[in-house]
């Protein structure tokens, strides 16, 4: 894993010190695919037949299109968030849309396209969650470095409504597509996930610059951090941290 943050967090009144970066190795490639297998089977997103190996993969994985974000705490995955890119991307392929204003100006080899958003628990058995806004707070910060430093601009997602819901409920940047059609193919390896009526799918966009200013607005914030240094963090226990966490938003 090459690691770009660290944050450490205490819960539960112990210490818990999260690596936030890049898949380096093929280890937490299978690890990560594992972990995508496991969650999207017990939502019911996938048919586990179609993965007799219990790893969840696709196309984009195979023709390497990919890079894989993830954050670790104690060697063991638990957020995972894949970026593509390609023309067209994945959200083009599945939906018929009229192009957002602020994309027309982003070259399409500036585009990427975020998926597969994974954050589970530390510990399933006793049901121990380290803040899951923090952990994805984090991974979006990783892969925004990675987007700058690639000159990638802007781009493209689809995700749960649940989970749109809930980026909107944290201001995160991202805009709903409006009257879109969905296309994804009948027989596609995803067709459970898009078929759960009762929350449906959506394509999403973004820029990079507006991400930066969300960012750098959060996790620069001194009620919430102490920065060690530009790649450490801690987050300090206050009335603050206390409320948020509280009301789920971190």
């Amino acid at each position: 894993m090459k690691v770009y943050f660290t944050l450490r967090v205490t819960a539960r009144d112990s210490n818990n010190i999260i690596s936030f970066g890049e898949v380096d190795n093929s280890q937490e490639l299978n690890e990560a695919f594992e972990l995508r297998y496991s969650v999207y089977k017990e939502r019911g997103y996938i048919d586990s037949q179609i993965y007799p190996e219990g790893k969840e993969k696709d196309n984009f994985d195979i023709l390497g299109k990919c890079h894989y974000f993830i954050a670790k705490i104690d060697q063991k995955i638990i957020g995972f968030i894949r970026v593509i890119t390609d023309d067209p991307l994945p959200t083009e392929k599945y939906f018929t849309f009229q192009e957002p204003e602020v994309m027309k100006f982003i070259r399409r080899d500036s585009r990427f396209e975020l998926g597969r958003f994974i954050i589970i628990p530390v510990d399933k058995e006793k049901n121990e969650f380290l803040p899951r806004g923090l952990v994805m707070l984090f991974l979006l910060n990783t892969i925004l470095s990675f987007a700058l430093k690639n000159n990638l601009s802007g781009g493209y997602s689809f995700v749960k409504r649940t989970l749109y819901q809930k980026m909107k409920r944290r201001h995160m940047p991202v805009g709903e597509i409006a009257n879109y059609t969905e296309i994804y193919p009948k027989d596609g390896v995803l067709k459970k996930y898009f078929n759960q009526r009762n929350n449906p799918v959506i394509p999403i966009y973004f820029t990079s610059a507006d991400f930066r200013n969300y960012l750098y607005k959060h996790i620069n914030c001194s009620l919430l951090f102490t920065a060690e240094n530009e790649s450490t963090y801690i987050l300090k226990s206050n009335i603050y941290t206390k409320i948020l966490h509280f009301f789920r938003v971190i």
